[in-house]
């Protein structure tokens, strides 16, 4: 799938390219397994993930919100334009956390910033906010606009693959 589009009511249909596709389907357990390319400290690397968990908590305190997203992903390197040691493989993982963490900051803040809430972020603080204590959809709204979001990635990558 190379281009997804959200909807959302009274919103005119927002496309996403296929790096934004991709963060879509990673966050939304869409994703199976993925390629995700990393560049960082003078490296340049592309990894494949096989494992991906995500998780996401919304908190909502004096009608300020904030949401937090874990992901845990697991892996190799199957590509790189220089010679990889696993002894760094630790260092390479911390790479692909830091390039992970920018990349769904920036689309998540995209995605607020725009008006759309794909991942469902309200519908999960309605579902676990008592009726008597919720805020109106339009508070929400602003809410979910202004809200914090913190960006928690741990990735494990096991080998350079066949790069070495």
């Amino acid at each position: 799938m190379n281009k997804s589009i959200v909807l959302a009511d009274n919103r005119p249909p927002y496309e996403l390219d296929i790096d934004k596709t991709l963060l879509f389907k990673t966050l939304s357990m869409g994703a199976k397994r993925i390629f995700f390319a990393v560049k960082r400290e003078g490296e340049y690397f592309v990894s494949r993930i096989d494992s991906i968990k995500s998780k996401y908590n919304v908190n909502v305190e004096n009608k300020k919100a904030s949401i937090k997203i874990e992901i845990k992903l697991a892996g190799m390197i199957t590509e790189s334009k220089k010679p990889l040691s696993n002894k760094e493989l630790s260092r390479y993982s911390k790479m692909l956390d830091e390039e992970m963490k920018e990349k769904v900051s920036e689309f998540i803040h995209e995605m607020k910033r725009e008006g759309y809430d794909p991942f469902g972020f309200g519908l999960k603080y309605y579902a676990h906010t008592l009726p008597k204590n919720r805020m109106t959809h339009e508070e929400w709204v602003e809410a979910y606009k202004n809200a914090d979001v913190e960006v928690i990635v741990k990735s494990s990558l096991k080998s350079t693959g066949s790069i070495q």
